[in-house]
């Protein structure tokens, strides 16, 4: 799912799990194989077996060739357990001087080959069942053809080769992620061919990791990349004695996290900042109460000692207006207004603390510059979709009236988490409208600002602008992560710009985002940031050894819930088991004052190990959420808590979280007629659309049914200050085998009452695979239901073989009221 629906389920920060799967190639079978020996899991062999057919049980064995059938000798034919969620092959050999390749005792399982060869684009081959007790022989896999060509230097920091290195190229294939591997040579140099595609570039060595943003990046046509790895010393082996003792003699204790308490001890950590334009706070969790506090006795440091005025969150942009319009004014709701921002990490008593601080210091009247809080994440593009169109309403409606059908792919949320599923066609509209509104700001500035202000008009572009950036990250899934994180950098600019050439903004993101370097082959919003303002973007990341802290229990039997988690300390080798050893429970540290180079630098600027925890915290494999770093280079400061404890979710904030209901056999209660002891729907789910909605429940309604005596009844329910971008939503989800390889109609008899400006109804049905992947969708995009009176509406869905479940929806979108009645299901036959 995007990001979007990822974070209102509780979505991890952080890597992306991918679930491995393999496009179809040309996969033909022979009778003859010998070639190279080699055990599984990791180890290759290096010289051919004997000649001859001798495969054993448990062998695969196969022939590796040219386009015109010529053998190629020495080729990597690499073996991916299909079931293994990395990029680590089974085993890898390479083929012998006559081409043939085998494996031996290769364990029962579902695997993928891809093969590559020097000089010659590599294929892969499609997933195969392989048995342990008989062997697998007469694989052919030929290479050749169009391609591209990738090729570089991989090097570590003192610029020499590292031995064992491999190149791994991924990418998106039907159902899931295709790996190809190539060998780096011993001085560092490799090439790999591929087949012509979009494809993720990496490097992995033994005992080292990728180099931040050089770790590696996304290729679609032939290129040179250079990729940096760094030493990554064991998590079970512990720092050098001369460390900890540096960490003694440098670390600044701090006496305590909460607010209120003054800032003499944190007077040192002025100097850290200095002349910075932007402090970056990050953390290692979204849900440590310790780390919320302190940034709050941060914020208060820096506003009333260094002047600054701006303090933005890893969130919304255009949802955080209604904060910041209670933080300059006083109106609105405070709590509903961070319910507004629409992730459970912020509505906290922390949080809310804070937010309350900025505004006793706006009131005070001896504090001429004002705070102001902004959101700088790639979130919630329907708010900026609707920011723009009433800004637009005001200076030029035609303009408005023009673009307005365009943007609806982006003007609510149901529509904005399926918009990497929407044609090309659909996504270049969008695309242009947002481009015609960002020109036609520019080119009427003058006349917009005299008809709504100057200030108006910097908001509006800025919205612009972020939309843009938002619409390129939903329209590429695969290339989403790196557009997110440049995009959140160029928010910050953005904001810096909206208010003004003296603004100094405090940041506060995941340690990931606000770090210099990179998350795996792209750069973090932290090095986007070092890159544009150097010195003038100084970054504290956050730490701790053990304790508690809030996150989201992902659980598809019992459902997703929001609980408190307890670890222990890290091992001894990682950064926060080693700061605990220098025995000061709280403390600020800065790395810039370390040695350039021995034992304490060299430590330093290795890749250590050190927790990592978005809002989703996998109990089952604690050692998943450990991520490798190199401290100096990535910040500038640390502040490190020996123990925490969980953040406080506000009241409204529900902690448990239903699992969604099986797949029906068939469609139930399609004339609404039945209904519960609490007067919804039986059969129809209202799915659970945040952490902080609370009901499931279809509503009914006994005005003006179509038929019968009851109709169904849907209206937006706030999750914040407004209803702007919001939906409602009743699905049933049956499963779709009864309707593989047949076309499905579905009609419903819709009527509206009420809608706001661009309210309307809607209809879709939705497929999805036995992985969760999305696989069709179909809706009402173009053809919006508006109308008061009762009218039956229609959409319909080709339904794939590999589709394991369908799903049919009625939506209502804005405020207002939407009722639906007669809901018919048809098998229409062959597509």
């Amino acid at each position: 799912m995007d990001r979007g629906a990822m974070r209102r389920a509780g979505g991890a920060t952080g890597r992306w799990w991918r679930a491995l799967g393999w496009i179809t190639p040309t996969l033909l079978l022979m009778s003859a194989c010998g070639g190279v020996d080699a055990s599984t899991k990791g180890q290759q062999a290096v010289a051919p077996a004997p000649g001859g057919d001798e495969a054993a049980p448990g062998d695969l064995s196969g022939l590796v060739t040219a386009q015109d059938g010529q053998p190629i000798a020495g080729a990597l034919v690499s073996v991916v357990d299909a079931a293994v969620l990395d990029d680590e092959p089974a085993a890898q050999v390479k083929s012998g001087a006559d081409g043939r390749f085998r494996v031996s005792r290769l364990p029962t399982g579902r695997y993928g080959i891809t093969v590559t060869a020097p000089g010659v684009t590599g294929t892969r081959l499609e997933v195969l069942s392989h048995r342990a007790e008989t062997p697998t022989r007469g694989l052919v896999a030929r290479l050749g053809g169009r391609g591209i060509v990738v090729q570089g230097a991989v090097r570590d920091p003192a610029g020499k080769g590292v031995p064992g290195a491999t190149v791994v190229a991924t990418r998106q294939g039907e159902g899931g992620v295709v790996s190809f591997f190539a060998p780096v040579a011993p001085e560092g140099h490799y090439q790999i061919m591929l087949p012509e595609g979009r494809y993720d570039v990496a490097v992995k060595a033994p005992g080292h990791v990728a180099g931040g943003p050089e770790g590696g990046r996304p290729v679609t046509e032939s290129a040179q990349v250079d990729m940096a790895l760094r030493r990554a010393p064991p998590l079970d082996q512990a720092a050098p004695a001369e460390v900890v003792s540096w960490i003694q003699q440098q670390a600044m204790p701090l006496g305590g996290t909460e607010a209120g308490r003054g800032l003499a001890d944190m007077a040192p950590i002025k100097a850290m900042v200095g002349n910075a334009r932007v402090v970056s706070l990050g953390e290692a969790t979204h849900g440590t109460r310790e780390f919320f506090a302190l940034k709050h006795r941060m914020l208060e440091l820096l506003v009333t000692e260094l002047g600054f005025t701006v303090f933005a969150i890893e969130g919304s942009s255009p949802a955080s207006l209604a904060v910041n319009e209670y933080v300059l004014t006083g109106k609105g709701d405070p709590v509903k207004a961070l319910q507004g921002l629409e992730f459970w990490t912020w509505n906290t008593e922390e949080m809310l603390a804070l937010v309350r601080w900025m505004r006793r210091y706006n009131e005070n009247p001896a504090h001429k510059q004002k705070l102001r809080f902004h959101g700088f994440d790639l979130e919630d593009p329907q708010q900026a979709v609707h920011a723009l169109l009433s800004h637009l309403r005001k200076v030029d409606r035609p303009l408005a009236q023009e673009v307005s059908a365009q943007l609806r792919p982006l003007d609510n949320e149901h529509d904005v988490e399926r918009y990497p599923q929407r044609g090309d066609t659909v996504m270049r509209a969008t695309r242009a409208a947002i481009v015609r509104v960002a020109e036609q700001l520019d080119r009427e500035r003058p006349t917009y600002e005299r008809r709504a202000g100057a200030a108006a008009w910097k908001l509006a572009r800025h919205h612009a602008r972020l939309l843009q950036r938002t619409e390129a990250m939903l329209a590429d899934p695969r290339g989403g992560a790196a557009l997110r994180e440049q995009g959140m950098a160029e928010n910050v600019l953005s904001l810096l710009d909206l208010e003004g050439p003296d603004a100094k903004a405090v940041l506060w993101s995941h340690n990931v985002h606000a770090q210099r370097g990179g998350q795996e082959a792209y750069p973090s919003m932290g090095e986007h940031l070092h890159r544009t303002l150097g010195a003038e973007h100084v970054v504290f990341g956050f730490g701790f050894n053990q304790g508690s802290f809030l996150a989201v229990e992902l659980n598809p039997v019992t459902g997703n819930r929001l609980r408190d988690f307890t670890v222990g300390p890290g091992d001894v080798g990682t950064l926060d088991a080693t700061l605990a050893k220098g025995g000061v429970p709280l403390f600020a540290l800065d790395l810039r004052r370390a040695p350039a180079d021995g034992l304490v630098g060299g430590w330093l600027d290795a890749a250590l190990g050190t927790r990592s925890i978005g809002s989703v915290y996998r109990e089952s494999s604690p050692a998943s959420s450990f991520r490798r770093s190199a401290p100096r280079g990535a910040l500038d400061a640390l502040l490190f808590v020996e123990r925490t404890t969980a953040t406080r979710p506000l009241a409204s904030v529900r902690r448990g979280r239903p699992p969604s209901p099986p797949p029906a056999a068939v469609l139930s209660n399609p004339g609404f007629e039945e209904v519960n002891g609490r007067g919804a729907a039986a059969g129809w789910t209202a799915p659970l659309l945040t952490l902080d909605t609370t009901s499931t429940d279809v509503a009914t309604s006994e005005q003006r049914p179509r038929s019968g005596k009851r109709a169904a009844a849907l209206r937006v329910v706030p999750r914040g200050p407004s209803t702007v971008g919001a939906h409602a939503l009743a699905t049933q989800t049956l499963d779709a085998a009864p309707f593989r390889g047949k076309r499905v109609r579905l009609t419903v008899a819709t009527r509206v009452e009420g809608l706001s400006a661009e309210g309307r109804a809607q209809l879709f049905l939705e497929t999805v695979g036995a992985k969760g992947q999305p696989i069709g969708y179909a809706d009402l995009l173009d053809q919006p239901i508006t109308s008061t009176a009762w009218a039956d509406h229609g959409v319909a869905l080709d339904i794939p073989s590999e589709a394991a479940t369908l799903t049919l929806g009625l939506v209502l979108i804005g405020d207002g009221q939407a009722f639906f009645d007669d809901v018919r299901l048809e098998a229409l036959g062959n597509p």
